[in-house]
């Protein structure tokens, strides 16, 4: 089962994955190294501005994989605790996919014409009317609402995640300042199925842990 196969990868992720990674070589000096030895700073690091939108951004980020990281894992189950039927549920959760191909194929159309920033604040805001949705739920209709609006919602943060922070920081140490984003998103995706899980049994809704 599902159980087994999930046992199996993380087997291979700590007797295959974790020795290849401490076997790599140590990488060399970069030119990053060298800036920042010099004086330079990294992005998010120079003025309390920068600092402030790092902080604000990595708390966006973080906040939106818990979301989506507890969505991938339990929407079919909200939405049947909201009273659907099974096949209804799964048929709402199907639009997830098309909205988010739908919201970058928009993103792709209008970038031109619609700034980065207004397209993450577009983004992020069509998550808490989503789940506003998914409160409501009674009917297939309204379900199909929450699973348009969070697919593109989905679909868009993508893209922002890679776009916005290039548009608010430059290029100087673009890789680092992904890394550095990248941590707390991580960490989120990594607890999130277990903390919603615990949540929704500990609130009397059906969770997938078994």
């Amino acid at each position: 089962g599902w159980q087994t196969t999930w046992h199996i990868y993380a087997l291979l992720n700590v007797a295959v994955a974790a020795p290849a990674y401490l076997m790599l070589p140590r990488p060399m000096r970069s030119p990053l190294t060298s800036h920042i030895k010099a004086g330079r700073t990294l992005p998010g690091d120079g003025s309390r501005e920068s600092r402030r939108a790092f902080i604000l951004l990595a708390l966006a980020f973080a906040c939106n994989a818990l979301v989506a990281a507890t969505l991938s894992v339990q929407v079919i189950d909200l939405l049947k605790d909201s009273g659907l039927q099974s096949a209804t549920a799964v048929s709402a959760a199907s639009l997830i996919g098309a909205a988010q191909v739908a919201g970058r194929l928009a993103e792709f159309l209008l970038r031109r014409n619609v700034p980065i920033p207004a397209t993450g604040v577009f983004a992020f805001a069509c998550l808490p009317l989503a789940l506003v949705l998914l409160l409501l739920t009674d009917s297939y209709i309204i379900a199909a609402g929450f699973a348009a609006l969070y697919g593109v919602s989905n679909g868009l943060v993508t893209i922002v995640k890679g776009a916005l922070p290039l548009s608010l920081f430059g290029p100087d140490g673009y890789g680092t300042l992904m890394g550095r984003l990248a941590a707390p998103q991580l960490i989120a995706e990594s607890l999130a199925p277990f903390a919603s899980a615990i949540a929704l049994v500990s609130l009397g809704g059906r969770a997938s842990v078994g």
